[in-house]
């Protein structure tokens, strides 16, 4: 089984199963021990958003709730909105407070997920603009880049 990440919802899609499942119960999503299933708390200061990221999706599959960061349309009807709820709940215990109050969230998990995920690909892509940048500085036997006093 292998993970694609193609898609715009920026969480890994195990291919070969594109079924839909029915999304469990708020009973049963509320009884759910997120601390154990997504042991990652997600910092800006780790390099760790990937593995985060795919930790939830697997919760998020299993219980069927990937309508709730696909992009799909809110279904609105209680039991979708109490999903939503404790994803959110989720969310708050395994995420930085300062990283919260970057990202905070207008009213719905999907909100709160492209915002994390727009925020961690955006500084992938400065991080490596600056570590190229930095790169191609470096000359063959310039030892000021190492703090090497010249012989």
């Amino acid at each position: 089984m292998s993970t694609s990440n193609d898609d715009d919802s920026g969480s890994p899609r195990v291919t070969g199963l594109w079924i839909q499942t029915t999304p469990a119960p708020p009973s049963l999503v509320h009884g759910i021990n997120i601390l154990s299933r997504v042991p990652i708390f997600l910092d800006l200061d780790e390099a760790n958003y990937t593995a985060w990221a795919r930790a939830f999706s697997v919760v998020f599959g299993q219980y069927g709730l990937d309508d709730h960061v696909d992009g799909s349309p809110a279904q609105g009807d209680s039991d979708w909105v109490q999903n939503d709820c404790a994803i959110i709940s989720w969310f708050y215990n395994r995420i930085a407070p300062e990283l919260l109050s970057v990202v905070s969230s207008d009213d719905t998990i999907y909100s709160l997920w492209a915002a994390i995920r727009d925020l961690f690909r955006d500084n992938q892509d400065t991080r490596a603009v600056y570590l190229g940048a930095e790169f191609r500085s470096f000359f063959q036997g310039d030892c000021r880049s190492f703090n090497i006093a010249p012989a």
